[in-house]
């Protein structure tokens, strides 16, 4: 079986709100400062879209830090 490597998008909330990015449908991004998540739909920007929780809901590793 061949190693797998799945990374989330990351960067600080800031970041988020001044590029207001379109996530794929599916694609998770997060924000190193706060550890909240979002997840995309393809068609809402990151403004549009809810929050679903924090990293630490998930036991993930964001950007080195843990939240």
């Amino acid at each position: 079986m061949a190693d797998v490597r799945i990374q989330i998008r990351h960067a600080e909330s800031g970041a988020w709100s001044s590029a207001n990015t379109t996530l794929e449908d599916g694609e998770m991004g997060c924000e190193t400062d706060t550890g909240q998540c979002k997840v995309g739909d393809g068609t809402s920007t990151w403004a549009e879209l809810s929050y679903i929780g924090y990293a630490s809901d998930f036991d993930r590793n964001v950007d080195g830090g843990t939240y």
